[in-house]
């Protein structure tokens, strides 16, 4: 295209020698300057291009983060309550004297369940979100969409900080009890039962329970907002990789 141009300046030029050379250094500028600009906008073009399939690539991470953190929420944290819940208020109801056990493995296996899903060890995985912040990346994306990207993962930080705030000695006083084996879970020997009675009539033991139950209460609020927040923004990400 640029010889194109060339050819035309040139014959102009011809037609009046006295300004030839005049006319050709004028031109020969404007050739520059045009092929300047063209490569300028290839350029930009394909930097633009470079800049959106990053934002791509880090737009489905970031989905695949979400979709995994809302999975775990579901199956460690929110399917557990109920039974934990159920765990805990039982061993309230036999501190003051209010149940009377009929299945004493059952129960104390009902009371160890309460130490389930301890909010002390609430962590996410956020390994995407902090690639995006460390290079300078998450400014690529649209700002309306980054923002909610953000307001997210600081609650799901918040939510986190708060689970360790609130921690307690419930579990480990759980695990004190009885040595726990994962091939039989649901293992407690005579020894041990007899010993975990008398420590389900202690102050301590009661102390603990309450906190863990009424950390418990908190954070289902904060864990089904955060499932909630995570699933709005997988459907944002969606919709935005549909329209590209």
């Amino acid at each position: 295209m640029i010889n194109f141009f060339r050819n035309i300046r040139k014959q102009y030029a011809d037609d009046n020698r006295p300004i030839k050379y005049m006319r050709y250094a004028i031109g020969e500028i404007v050739l520059v300057v045009i092929g300047i600009l063209i490569a300028l906008s290839i350029n930009t073009w394909n930097e633009n291009r470079k800049d959106e399939q990053t934002v791509i690539i880090y737009l489905k991470d970031l989905k695949k983060e979400l979709t995994e953190q809302v999975q775990s929420l579901q199956s460690v944290y929110i399917d557990r309550f109920d039974k934990k819940i159920e765990g805990l208020k039982l061993a309230r109801s036999y501190y003051e004297g209010s149940f009377e056990i009929t299945d004493t493995l059952n129960f104390l296996s009902s009371i160890t369940y309460g130490a389930a899903a301890s909010l002390g060890i609430l962590r996410f995985n956020h390994n995407v979100f902090e690639s995006l912040k460390s290079t300078g990346n998450i400014g690529l994306i649209e700002s309306s969409l980054r923002n909610k990207i953000m307001r997210h993962y600081n609650y799901s930080n918040l939510v986190s900080t708060l689970s360790k705030d609130q921690s307690n000695n419930y579990q480990n006083l759980i695990n004190s009890f009885r040595p726990f084996n994962t091939n039989k879970p649901g293992f407690i020997s005579k020894f041990d039962q007899v010993k975990m009675l008398q420590a389900l009539k202690t102050d301590y033991f009661i102390q603990q329970t309450n906190i863990e139950l009424s950390n418990t209460y908190h954070n289902i609020d904060r864990i089904n907002k955060l499932k909630k927040s995570a699933n709005e923004l997988i459907q944002l990400i969606n919709e935005h990789l549909n329209n590209d």
